[in-house]
């Protein structure tokens, strides 16, 4: 009877150590695979942070080109105004240049005849 019970005691320690080493197995298992998925998790992290950041970048050059732009029209616009203006000058100018021309032609052709009939 003593023997039965040290065996039963044998087998039941023996079968404690083979379960607690599986247990073990299972757990290191278990570590493993959560440390695989916190360094996945992280990586995933900071490259939804730097998308954001590029986002964020690409936003302020959008901004600043927009910017950019909008200074260039106004500056186009003064250019062309500036143009215009210049053109509506020289074509008075022009008129007015024509019309003292005719009027120096019209007093030349009056004073040759004043010039004559005072002789």
């Amino acid at each position: 009877m003593r023997i039965v019970v040290i065996a039963l005691i044998v087998i039941l320690v023996v079968t404690s150590f083979v379960l607690a080493f599986q247990f073990n197995q299972k757990a290191f298992r278990a570590n493993r695979n959560l440390e695989q998925e916190r360094y996945l998790r992280l990586t995933a992290e900071q490259a939804i942070q730097e998308a954001a950041q590029q986002k964020e970048d690409l936003k302020n050059n959008l901004s600043k080109a927009q910017e950019t732009i909008k200074g260039l029209s106004r500056v186009t616009e003064q250019t062309q105004a500036y143009n215009k203006d210049l053109k509506e000058r020289l074509e008075k100018a022009s008129k007015a240049q024509e019309e003292l021309e005719a009027k120096l032609k019209a007093l030349e052709k009056k004073e040759p005849l004043n010039a004559t009939t005072s002789k």
